[in-house]
Protein backbone atom coordinates (compact mmCIF):
# COMPACT_ATOMS: atom_id res chain seq x y z
CA UNK A 1 0.00 0.00 0.00
CA UNK A 2 1.49 3.07 -0.90
CA UNK A 3 2.03 5.91 1.89
CA UNK A 4 0.78 9.55 1.71
CA UNK A 5 3.88 10.98 0.30
CA UNK A 6 3.87 8.64 -2.34
CA UNK A 7 0.29 9.38 -3.41
CA UNK A 8 0.73 12.67 -3.14
CA UNK A 9 3.68 12.19 -6.02
CA UNK A 10 1.74 10.11 -8.03
CA UNK A 11 -1.61 12.98 -7.92
CA UNK A 12 0.87 15.29 -9.11
CA UNK A 13 2.54 13.55 -11.59
CA UNK A 14 -0.60 12.24 -12.97
CA UNK A 15 -1.68 16.19 -13.15
CA UNK A 16 1.41 17.38 -15.18
CA UNK A 17 0.35 14.24 -18.06
CA UNK A 18 -3.10 15.12 -18.05
CA UNK A 19 -1.97 18.67 -18.87
CA UNK A 20 0.62 18.04 -21.74
CA UNK A 21 0.49 14.55 -23.05
CA UNK A 22 -2.74 13.51 -22.45
CA UNK A 23 -4.94 16.28 -23.27
CA UNK A 24 -7.52 16.93 -25.89
CA UNK A 25 -8.46 19.33 -28.01
CA UNK A 26 -12.27 20.15 -29.35
CA UNK A 27 -11.68 18.17 -32.34
CA UNK A 28 -15.51 18.44 -33.88
CA UNK A 29 -15.76 22.04 -34.01
CA UNK A 30 -11.87 23.59 -34.15
CA UNK A 31 -10.31 24.49 -36.84
CA UNK A 32 -7.99 21.83 -38.60
CA UNK A 33 -4.87 23.74 -38.67
CA UNK A 34 -5.28 23.14 -34.88
CA UNK A 35 -4.78 19.22 -34.90
CA UNK A 36 -1.57 17.65 -33.25
CA UNK A 37 0.93 16.90 -35.62
CA UNK A 38 2.00 13.39 -34.18
CA UNK A 39 4.32 10.64 -35.55
CA UNK A 40 4.51 10.79 -39.60
CA UNK A 41 4.39 7.03 -39.15
CA UNK A 42 0.96 6.48 -39.12
CA UNK A 43 0.24 8.79 -42.55
CA UNK A 44 2.68 6.36 -44.57
CA UNK A 45 0.04 3.61 -44.10
CA UNK A 46 -1.44 1.77 -46.71
CA UNK A 47 -4.98 2.27 -44.65
CA UNK A 48 -6.40 5.49 -45.79
CA UNK A 49 -5.66 5.17 -49.17
CA UNK A 50 -7.30 1.36 -48.95
CA UNK A 51 -10.16 2.90 -47.06
CA UNK A 52 -10.83 5.61 -49.02
CA UNK A 53 -10.75 3.72 -52.26
CA UNK A 54 -13.46 1.71 -51.05
CA UNK A 55 -15.51 3.92 -49.46
CA UNK A 56 -15.10 7.23 -51.56
CA UNK A 57 -18.78 6.30 -53.53
CA UNK A 58 -20.75 6.01 -50.46
CA UNK A 59 -22.46 9.12 -49.10
CA UNK A 60 -23.47 7.50 -46.11
CA UNK A 61 -20.07 6.77 -44.94
CA UNK A 62 -18.59 10.07 -45.62
CA UNK A 63 -21.17 11.84 -43.57
CA UNK A 64 -19.01 14.22 -41.13
CA UNK A 65 -18.70 12.54 -37.56
CA UNK A 66 -21.12 14.28 -35.33
CA UNK A 67 -21.68 13.74 -31.14
CA UNK A 68 -24.14 11.07 -31.79
CA UNK A 69 -21.67 8.73 -33.65
CA UNK A 70 -19.23 9.21 -30.37
CA UNK A 71 -22.05 8.67 -27.91
CA UNK A 72 -23.44 5.44 -29.24
CA UNK A 73 -19.69 4.54 -30.11
CA UNK A 74 -18.87 5.10 -26.36
CA UNK A 75 -22.34 3.29 -24.89
CA UNK A 76 -21.53 0.00 -27.35
CA UNK A 77 -17.97 0.11 -25.77
CA UNK A 78 -19.65 -0.40 -22.45
CA UNK A 79 -22.24 -3.12 -23.56
CA UNK A 80 -19.24 -5.48 -24.64
CA UNK A 81 -17.21 -4.66 -21.57
CA UNK A 82 -20.22 -6.06 -19.60
CA UNK A 83 -20.86 -8.48 -21.41
CA UNK A 84 -17.27 -10.32 -21.58
CA UNK A 85 -17.21 -8.70 -17.48
CA UNK A 86 -13.48 -6.53 -17.85
CA UNK A 87 -13.31 -3.10 -16.10
CA UNK A 88 -15.53 -0.70 -16.95
CA UNK A 89 -12.54 2.12 -16.63
CA UNK A 90 -11.33 -0.11 -19.55
CA UNK A 91 -14.11 2.05 -21.68
CA UNK A 92 -12.49 5.12 -20.57
CA UNK A 93 -9.41 4.45 -21.89
CA UNK A 94 -10.19 3.31 -24.95
CA UNK A 95 -12.02 6.99 -25.44
CA UNK A 96 -8.90 8.84 -24.64
CA UNK A 97 -7.27 6.25 -27.07
CA UNK A 98 -9.70 7.54 -29.98
CA UNK A 99 -10.45 11.14 -28.52
CA UNK A 100 -6.97 12.13 -29.00
CA UNK A 101 -6.53 10.01 -32.11
CA UNK A 102 -8.98 12.23 -33.55
CA UNK A 103 -7.43 15.27 -32.25
CA UNK A 104 -4.21 14.56 -35.01
CA UNK A 105 -3.45 15.25 -38.40
CA UNK A 106 -3.49 11.15 -38.90
CA UNK A 107 -6.77 10.79 -37.46
CA UNK A 108 -8.23 13.66 -39.93
CA UNK A 109 -9.89 11.29 -42.23
CA UNK A 110 -11.65 9.59 -39.38
CA UNK A 111 -13.68 13.18 -38.69
CA UNK A 112 -15.17 13.18 -42.58
CA UNK A 113 -15.59 9.20 -43.00
CA UNK A 114 -17.88 7.38 -40.53
CA UNK A 115 -16.66 4.19 -41.51
CA UNK A 116 -13.21 4.64 -41.01
CA UNK A 117 -14.28 6.21 -37.68
CA UNK A 118 -15.89 3.10 -36.33
CA UNK A 119 -13.01 1.20 -37.43
CA UNK A 120 -10.57 3.55 -35.44
CA UNK A 121 -13.01 3.00 -32.43
CA UNK A 122 -13.07 -0.70 -32.41
CA UNK A 123 -9.32 -0.42 -33.14
CA UNK A 124 -8.99 1.48 -29.79
CA UNK A 125 -11.35 -1.03 -27.79
CA UNK A 126 -9.03 -3.51 -28.95
CA UNK A 127 -5.77 -1.32 -27.81
CA UNK A 128 -7.25 -1.00 -24.30
CA UNK A 129 -8.21 -4.54 -23.72
CA UNK A 130 -5.09 -6.08 -25.03
CA UNK A 131 -2.82 -3.48 -22.57
CA UNK A 132 -5.21 -3.31 -19.45
CA UNK A 133 -6.97 -6.63 -18.92
CA UNK A 134 -5.60 -10.20 -18.30
CA UNK A 135 -7.63 -11.78 -21.24
CA UNK A 136 -7.76 -9.86 -24.75
CA UNK A 137 -9.47 -9.91 -27.95
CA UNK A 138 -7.42 -11.29 -30.76
CA UNK A 139 -8.03 -8.99 -34.28
CA UNK A 140 -10.63 -11.59 -35.72
CA UNK A 141 -12.60 -11.25 -33.00
CA UNK A 142 -12.75 -6.85 -33.66
CA UNK A 143 -13.84 -8.39 -37.10
CA UNK A 144 -16.37 -10.52 -36.12
CA UNK A 145 -17.80 -8.19 -33.96
CA UNK A 146 -17.86 -5.85 -36.87
CA UNK A 147 -20.25 -8.00 -38.60
CA UNK A 148 -17.57 -8.34 -41.23
CA UNK A 149 -17.28 -4.62 -41.94
CA UNK A 150 -13.66 -5.08 -41.38
CA UNK A 151 -10.93 -7.35 -41.57
CA UNK A 152 -8.31 -8.61 -38.98
CA UNK A 153 -5.36 -6.44 -41.08
CA UNK A 154 -7.99 -3.54 -40.93
CA UNK A 155 -7.63 -3.90 -37.14
CA UNK A 156 -3.96 -4.49 -37.15
CA UNK A 157 -3.31 -1.65 -39.42
CA UNK A 158 -5.17 0.72 -37.86
CA UNK A 159 -3.76 -0.23 -34.31
CA UNK A 160 -0.39 1.16 -35.98
CA UNK A 161 -1.61 4.22 -37.04
CA UNK A 162 -3.25 5.08 -33.75
CA UNK A 163 -0.42 4.09 -31.81
CA UNK A 164 2.46 6.16 -34.54
CA UNK A 165 -0.22 9.34 -33.96
CA UNK A 166 -0.42 8.86 -30.03
CA UNK A 167 3.23 8.52 -30.41
CA UNK A 168 2.96 5.35 -28.34
CA UNK A 169 1.40 7.32 -25.23
CA UNK A 170 -1.35 4.48 -23.95
CA UNK A 171 -1.29 5.03 -20.00
CA UNK A 172 -3.85 8.14 -19.45
CA UNK A 173 -4.44 9.60 -15.90
CA UNK A 174 -8.55 8.47 -15.76
CA UNK A 175 -11.04 10.53 -13.58
CA UNK A 176 -11.01 7.17 -11.89
CA UNK A 177 -7.75 6.85 -11.44
CA UNK A 178 -7.61 10.75 -9.66
CA UNK A 179 -11.20 9.25 -7.25
CA UNK A 180 -9.37 6.58 -6.35
CA UNK A 181 -6.09 8.18 -4.96
CA UNK A 182 -8.05 10.87 -3.78
CA UNK A 183 -9.61 8.94 -1.46
CA UNK A 184 -6.62 7.24 -0.66
CA UNK A 185 -5.89 10.53 1.11
CA UNK A 186 -8.36 10.01 3.65
CA UNK A 187 -7.59 8.54 7.46
CA UNK A 188 -10.09 5.91 8.03
CA UNK A 189 -10.67 5.50 11.45
CA UNK A 190 -13.94 3.50 11.92
CA UNK A 191 -16.27 0.77 10.21
CA UNK A 192 -18.44 3.72 9.55
CA UNK A 193 -16.08 5.93 7.56
CA UNK A 194 -14.98 3.10 5.31
CA UNK A 195 -18.57 2.29 4.54
CA UNK A 196 -18.85 5.97 3.67
CA UNK A 197 -15.39 5.82 1.66
CA UNK A 198 -16.69 2.87 -0.31
CA UNK A 199 -20.24 4.64 -1.06
CA UNK A 200 -18.12 7.44 -2.38
CA UNK A 201 -16.46 5.42 -4.64
CA UNK A 202 -19.00 3.91 -5.91
CA UNK A 203 -21.04 6.99 -6.48
CA UNK A 204 -18.33 8.73 -8.19
CA UNK A 205 -17.26 6.06 -10.63
CA UNK A 206 -21.03 5.89 -12.05
CA UNK A 207 -20.56 9.95 -12.84
CA UNK A 208 -17.09 9.12 -14.23
CA UNK A 209 -19.04 6.37 -16.41
CA UNK A 210 -21.36 9.03 -17.54
CA UNK A 211 -19.21 11.89 -18.31
CA UNK A 212 -17.15 9.21 -21.06
CA UNK A 213 -20.64 9.24 -23.25
CA UNK A 214 -20.35 13.08 -23.04
CA UNK A 215 -18.95 15.13 -25.93
CA UNK A 216 -19.06 17.62 -23.57
CA UNK A 217 -15.94 16.09 -21.11
CA UNK A 218 -13.56 15.56 -24.07
CA UNK A 219 -11.64 18.72 -23.02
CA UNK A 220 -12.08 18.41 -19.38
CA UNK A 221 -9.09 17.24 -17.34
CA UNK A 222 -9.95 13.94 -15.87
CA UNK A 223 -8.69 15.50 -12.29
CA UNK A 224 -11.57 18.16 -13.00
CA UNK A 225 -13.91 15.09 -14.00
CA UNK A 226 -12.71 13.30 -10.52
CA UNK A 227 -13.54 16.25 -8.17
CA UNK A 228 -16.92 17.11 -9.83
CA UNK A 229 -18.04 12.94 -9.67
CA UNK A 230 -16.73 13.56 -5.55
CA UNK A 231 -18.76 16.39 -5.13
CA UNK A 232 -21.83 15.71 -6.86
CA UNK A 233 -21.79 12.26 -5.12
CA UNK A 234 -21.06 13.84 -1.77
CA UNK A 235 -24.14 15.34 -2.37
CA UNK A 236 -26.15 12.97 -3.20
CA UNK A 237 -24.79 11.06 0.01
CA UNK A 238 -25.77 13.56 2.45
CA UNK A 239 -24.53 14.67 5.55
CA UNK A 240 -25.33 11.68 7.48
CA UNK A 241 -23.50 9.59 5.54
CA UNK A 242 -19.95 10.93 6.35
CA UNK A 243 -18.84 12.44 9.24
CA UNK A 244 -17.81 16.04 9.05
CA UNK A 245 -14.65 15.51 10.30
CA UNK A 246 -13.81 13.62 6.85
CA UNK A 247 -15.30 15.47 4.31
CA UNK A 248 -13.58 18.50 5.76
CA UNK A 249 -10.30 16.64 5.37
CA UNK A 250 -11.27 15.53 1.82
CA UNK A 251 -11.93 19.09 0.86
CA UNK A 252 -8.77 20.10 1.97
CA UNK A 253 -7.15 17.30 0.02
CA UNK A 254 -8.69 18.39 -3.16
CA UNK A 255 -7.92 22.04 -2.27
CA UNK A 256 -4.17 21.21 -2.30
CA UNK A 257 -4.29 18.44 -5.15
CA UNK A 258 -6.45 19.95 -7.91
CA UNK A 259 -5.62 21.53 -10.40
CA UNK A 260 -8.56 23.21 -10.97
CA UNK A 261 -10.28 24.61 -7.51
CA UNK A 262 -13.67 23.46 -6.44
CA UNK A 263 -15.37 26.79 -6.28
CA UNK A 264 -14.65 28.63 -9.41
CA UNK A 265 -16.73 29.49 -12.24
CA UNK A 266 -15.32 26.50 -14.80
CA UNK A 267 -15.65 23.70 -11.59
CA UNK A 268 -19.47 24.68 -11.27
CA UNK A 269 -19.97 24.84 -14.95
CA UNK A 270 -18.84 20.83 -15.40
CA UNK A 271 -20.60 20.10 -11.72
CA UNK A 272 -23.72 21.41 -13.48
CA UNK A 273 -23.68 19.46 -16.94
CA UNK A 274 -22.31 16.19 -15.10
CA UNK A 275 -25.37 16.47 -12.48
CA UNK A 276 -27.81 17.40 -15.74
CA UNK A 277 -26.22 14.04 -17.63
CA UNK A 278 -26.55 11.90 -13.99
CA UNK A 279 -29.88 12.81 -13.75
CA UNK A 280 -31.01 12.16 -17.64
CA UNK A 281 -29.13 8.62 -17.39
CA UNK A 282 -30.73 7.54 -14.60
CA UNK A 283 -34.47 9.05 -15.24
CA UNK A 284 -34.10 6.89 -18.78
CA UNK A 285 -33.14 3.52 -16.83
CA UNK A 286 -36.13 3.38 -14.23
CA UNK A 287 -38.65 4.49 -17.35
CA UNK A 288 -37.25 2.39 -19.39
CA UNK A 289 -35.37 -0.95 -18.33
CA UNK A 290 -32.27 -1.90 -21.28
CA UNK A 291 -32.68 -4.80 -22.08
CA UNK A 292 -30.01 -7.80 -20.63
CA UNK A 293 -28.18 -10.37 -22.62
CA UNK A 294 -27.69 -13.77 -21.48
CA UNK A 295 -23.90 -14.70 -20.82
CA UNK A 296 -22.19 -17.51 -19.01
CA UNK A 297 -20.35 -16.34 -16.03
CA UNK A 298 -16.91 -16.33 -17.59
CA UNK A 299 -15.89 -14.99 -21.02
CA UNK A 300 -13.39 -15.80 -22.91
CA UNK A 301 -12.76 -12.72 -25.11
CA UNK A 302 -10.03 -14.24 -26.91
CA UNK A 303 -12.64 -17.09 -28.35
CA UNK A 304 -13.66 -16.02 -31.91
CA UNK A 305 -17.32 -17.10 -30.72
CA UNK A 306 -17.28 -13.79 -28.52
CA UNK A 307 -18.64 -11.99 -31.65
CA UNK A 308 -21.15 -14.69 -32.87
CA UNK A 309 -22.43 -14.75 -28.85
CA UNK A 310 -22.80 -10.49 -28.87
CA UNK A 311 -25.67 -9.42 -30.82
CA UNK A 312 -25.25 -5.87 -30.92
CA UNK A 313 -22.94 -4.06 -33.81
CA UNK A 314 -22.21 -0.62 -34.34
CA UNK A 315 -22.61 -0.66 -37.60
CA UNK A 316 -25.72 1.87 -37.50
CA UNK A 317 -23.17 4.87 -37.11
CA UNK A 318 -22.25 4.44 -40.69
CA UNK A 319 -26.01 4.73 -41.46
CA UNK A 320 -26.14 7.23 -40.02
CA UNK A 321 -28.76 6.24 -37.18
CA UNK A 322 -27.82 7.07 -33.50
CA UNK A 323 -29.63 6.58 -30.26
Amino acid sequence: MMDYDDIVIQLESMCRQEGTTYFAHDYLYEQPDQVVEGDNFGLQMPLHDRWFRSNRRSTTSLKRLDEGCRIKMSKWFYEVIDFCQFDRDTVCIAMSYLDRFLCTRAGIPALGNRKVFQLAAMSALYMAVKLFEKDFFEPEVIADLSRNSYTETDIVDMEMVILSALQWRVQPPTPLSFIRYFLALLPIKSEFDEEAKEMLLHLSRLHTEIAVNGYFFVTVKPSAIAVASILNSLDLMGESLMSFDLRNILMSEINKRSPLNPHEDEMKKIRAKLRRDYQKSYEIKIEKEEPHHSRPKTVSAKSKHVGAAWGNSPNSIVQGTTR
